[in-house]
């Protein structure tokens, strides 16, 4: 029974200990990585948002230009 609860235990670990970026050495740098934590990530947002909507960018595949009407 103990095996089992320790190889429990071991597998329940896996999960929580993610790869992080380290630990800040003061709160500046902390804060300066989430700002930009969060910059990316409503990038992100906005990114996937439009290629939702079908507004992105062309992709400068084609050899024609595609006028989409802006």
């Amino acid at each position: 029974m103990k095996k089992i609860i320790l190889l429990l235990v071991l597998f329940v670990s896996v999960f929580l200990i993610g790869c992080g970026g380290g630990v800040a050495e003061n709160q500046t740098i902390r804060t300066r990585r989430i700002a930009t934590i969060k910059d990316i990530n409503d990038r992100q947002i906005q990114d996937d948002s439009d290629e939702f909507w079908l507004i992105d960018r062309n992709s400068g595949l084609m050899e024609w230009n595609v006028y989409i009407g802006e």
